[in-house]
């Protein structure tokens, strides 16, 4: 059964300043086909981030509206029972519009937010761990805190993006053509310095053998990523729209686990499916095994 949601206002949301944020791209805009989904309904999603001189944890709350498809907001509410709804909030504002996505990653005491244009354009921008010191409106969002890499740009040849994950400093990217790659956006900032991009494939020995690399098996379009830890070891769920669940190894790169799905009512309950108990059992055995 699919999971259904209402959305209902939050007392004192609608008195939230939104301090305006202007990011600009190095090079202009693509007016070229979508490389991207569309952003054709509203989407939000929180993560936690816990500071060291809080004792109660803090929720970074983003969303974008299917009317303002250029913007992203992003909100810092408490946990504590003394703090109420917050008064200020961001607003970013790309020159493209942007793909349903984006991830909140909070990582040596710094907030790092991921965005995707529809265009193909990759942003990584670098926040304090306090949004409120962002008080000025209507301002540019500072350049040398930004970082941007264009995957149409690069990879286009495996068709549009189909999905998107992200974890602290890699961007994963699914493609149109089963592919899977792994930006160290944020890790390394030289596009061009090797170990950048990661293309996860199966490498066959009998390729090799005849001096050319073998993709393996072909699979279907990627529906949807998955960046999962257990205890400290990151894993990569790879669900194509064949039915093809794959799992790889986010270190090493290299596939541990494929399984042909027979579900039909799987699409758009992935994360639902992989965490419901017992799917999650076999989560937590993958470190034991690998």
């Amino acid at each position: 059964m699919g999971l259904a949601g209402m959305e209902v206002p939050i007392i004192g949301s609608d008195s939230v300043n939104w301090v305006e944020l202007f990011v600009s791209p190095s090079s202009s805009t693509s007016t070229s086909p979508p490389f991207a989904p569309l952003t054709v309904e509203d989407y939000s999603s929180s993560c936690s981030i816990i500071q060291h001189h809080h004792d109660s944890p803090a929720y970074l709350i983003w969303r974008i509206h299917k009317t303002l498809p250029h913007s992203l907001e992003l909100l810092q509410l408490s946990s504590s029972t003394n703090v109420g709804f917050p008064s200020v909030g961001l607003r970013f504002t790309f020159p493209d519009a942007l793909s349903p996505f984006a991830s909140v990653c909070f990582s040596q005491n710094q907030i790092t937010l991921y965005v995707l244009t529809i265009s193909g354009l990759a942003y990584l921008l670098k926040l304090t761990n306090n949004i409120s010191s962002y008080n000025v409106s209507n301002s540019t969002f500072p350049p040398d805190h930004l970082f941007e890499f264009d995957i149409r740009r690069t990879h286009s040849n495996h068709g549009p993006i189909t999905s998107v994950a992200a974890t602290a400093g890699c961007l994963v990217a699914g493609f149109n053509d089963g592919s899977v790659c792994c930006f160290q956006l944020g890790t390394i900032l030289d596009h061009t310095a090797p170990g950048f991009v990661h293309e996860l494939r199966d490498d066959s020995g009998m390729g090799r053998l005849w001096g050319f690399m073998s993709r393996g098996r072909i699979v279907g379009p990627v529906q949807d990523l998955v960046i999962y830890e257990v205890h400290g070891k990151q894993f990569l769920f790879v669900l194509h729209s064949d039915g093809i669940l794959r799992v790889w190894d986010s270190t090493s790169h290299s596939r541990i686990f494929s399984h042909s799905m027979s579900i039909p009512e799987l699409a758009g309950n992935f994360n639902y499916f992989l965490f419901s108990f017992p799917n999650f059992q076999f989560v937590q055995s993958l470190y034991i095994h690998f």
